[in-house]
């Protein structure tokens, strides 16, 4: 076997200081290059494009101020710092042991599983039931204690749906869903957590957002009664009989709680009721994003 050609392997570890100035933005690769121990890269430029690219869809669409994309910058420029720290700290450990206890490292790493990366830090996430922290670890620990806003949205299984039927009446779906079947890149999410859909539909009548980028969604207890009308607030209904939902989210069956899952499945509310709501799009939105009355809803769901 002979050795045609040899290099000294030499990792850059570098990035940029700002995501982003005037019209220009960089994400991945040309915002950032480390060492590929530990497997972040994909992931991280992945999640580098979904934080731009709804914020940018909002305010070509006239619907966001062009000050929410200064947040591009300041919610990823942490999340990437770490990363190129623990990169270089896997790289070193490689390096410096065996084979085998190198391979140990990486797979005992779990903060590099990315479940823990988190925007709790940014200036438009709210959160009204805990206080802002002053230090946090951008891509913190994956078995959570608390859930916070700014933390990724938990998924939840075998969630029954209802929705409005023709003549206004609650149709059960056949087939169960879960939370990640509902959301979606292009809208916010409001999960309004209660037992009490009346107080959910006050909510939600409240929030008169263009509903092409907004949806609406009560999830109830397994203990509470089947919904008999869903009314055109309302988006769909979701029965949580096994407490995934409620569980994941850290909300008592008895307790009333409203999340707002960001297009980018990131958690940016977590509030009591229709101020808070307020506070947060309002943050986020411009005044022509807000509709005068909601539009009836047709048979076929549009």
């Amino acid at each position: 076997l002979a050795i045609l050609f040899s290099w000294n392997f030499r990792p850059n570890v570098r990035m940029v200081n700002e995501f982003g100035v005037g019209r220009v933005f960089v994400a991945g690769d040309a915002a950032h290059v480390h060492s590929p121990t530990g497997g972040q890269g994909m992931n991280s430029s992945i999640q580098d494009a979904f934080n731009l690219s709804w914020k940018l869809s909002l305010v070509i669409k006239s619907l966001a101020p062009r000050s929410l994309l200064a947040t591009y910058t300041t919610e990823r420029l942490p999340v990437i710092a770490e990363m190129l720290k623990l990169t270089t700290q896997v790289l070193n450990r490689t390096v410096a042991l065996t084979t085998n206890t190198a391979q140990d490292t990486l797979q005992h790493n779990q903060r590099m599983h990315m479940l823990g990366v988190n925007y709790r830090c940014s200036p438009i996430v709210l959160d009204e039931f805990t206080p802002h922290p002053a230090d946090v670890d951008a891509y913190g620990p994956i078995h959570m204690t608390d859930l916070v806003a700014g933390d990724r949205a938990p998924d939840a299984p075998s969630l029954q749906p209802y929705e409005g039927g023709p003549d206004g009446a609650v149709v059960a779906l056949h087939e169960r869903q879960r939370l990640f079947d509902i959301f979606r890149p292009w809208y916010h999410t409001i999960l309004l957590f209660t037992a009490d859909i009346a107080w959910a539909k006050v909510v939600a009548r409240s929030i008169n957002l263009d509903p092409t980028i907004i949806r609406k969604v009560v999830v109830i207890p397994g203990s509470a009664p089947d919904p008999d009308e869903c009314g055109s607030d309302l988006d769909i209904i979701l029965r949580d009989d096994e407490e995934h939902a409620f569980g994941g989210y850290h909300v008592g069956k008895e307790e009333s709680r409203i999340f707002v899952v960001r297009p980018d499945g990131f958690l940016g509310a977590i509030v009591k009721g229709e101020d808070g709501l307020r506070r947060y799009f309002g943050g986020i939105f411009e005044p022509s994003a807000v509709h005068e009355s909601q539009p009836e809803r047709t048979v076929d769901g549009g």
